[in-house]
C-alpha cells in the first residue's frame, strides 16, 4: 500500500511546512502578529482541506486493496487443500472445456469476447499491457501466447471464471490448482476483482512469479 500511503504522508508534511513558513514570512514582511496569525489560520485551513482530500483517497484505496489482499489467505488454504490431489482429478474440468474448444483459436475466441463486451481490440491490448512482440504474433494460430497475458486479457474484458477457462484452453493452458499465480487469478476473477493495478500490487507484495 506504499502507492497510497507515501503520497499522503508527503502531502501532510508539506502542508505543515507551508503553514510554518507562511507564518514566519508574514511576520517578517508585515511585522504584525495579527496578520501573521491570520495568514497562519488561512494556510492551516487550506492545508486541512488538502490533507482531507488525500486522506479520503488513501482510505478509499486502502479499503479497495483489502478486498484484493483477502486472496492471500484463500490461496494458502487452497494450496494446502490441493497439495494431495491427483493431477488428473485437479484438471478434469479443464480437460472437458479444452475438448469443447479444440477447434477454436485463442485469437478468434478473444475477438468474440471483445465484441460481446463492446470494446476495441487495441484498447484491450493497451490496458492489458501486451508487449509489441506478443502483438505481432497473437493472431497466428501456431503462436503460444504467454499464460499471464491470457489472464490479463480476461481481467480487462471482465470475463467470468468459465469464460476465462475457455480462453485459457484455447491458448493451450488450464487453471493449475496447485500454482499460486493461477489460484490468485482464479480468486480475483471469481470475485469480480478486475482492478489490474491492485492485482499487480498484491502479486508483487507476495512475490508471486507470473
Amino acid at each position: 500500500m506504499k502507492k497510497y500511503k507515501v503520497p499522503f504522508i508527503v502531502v501532510t508534511i508539506l502542508c505543515v511546512l507551508i503553514c510554518i513558513v507562511s507564518a514566519i514570512v508574514s511576520l517578517i514582511i508585515h511585522k504584525s502578529i495579527l496578520i501573521g496569525i491570520f495568514a497562519t489560520v488561512l494556510f492551516v485551513e487550506i492545508a486541512f482541506v488538502i490533507i482531507l482530500i488525500f486522506g479520503l483517497r488513501y482510505r478509499k484505496g486502502l479499503k479497495e486493496y483489502k478486498r484484493y489482499a483477502v486472496a492471500n489467505g484463500w490461496v494458502e488454504k487452497e494450496l494446502q487443500k490441493n497439495s494431495n490431489l491427483d493431477e488428473i482429478k485437479s484438471i478434469s474440468e479443464d480437460r472437458i472445456i479444452r475438448f469443447e474448444n479444440m477447434n477454436k483459436t485463442f485469437y478468434l475466441e478473444f475477438l468474440r469476447y471483445a465484441s460481446e463486451a463492446h470494446v476495441i481490440e487495441s484498447d484491450v491490448f493497451r490496458k492489458a499491457n501486451i508487449p509489441a512482440d506478443v502483438l505481432q504474433n497473437i493472431s497466428n494460430p501456431e503462436y503460444l501466447i504467454p499464460k499471464k497475458y491470457v489472464y490479463c486479457i480476461s481481467v480487462v474484458l471482465k470475463l467470468d471464471i468459465t469464460q476465462t477457462r475457455a480462453l485459457l484452453n484455447c491458448a493451450g493452458y488450464f487453471i493449475n490448482e496447485t500454482e499460486k499465480f493461477d489460484l490468485y487469478m482464479k480468486y480475483f476473477i471469481e470475485n469480480k476483482l478486475y482492478n489490474c493495478e491492485m492485482i499487480k500490487q498484491v502479486l508483487k507484495e507476495k512475490k508471486v512469479n507470473y
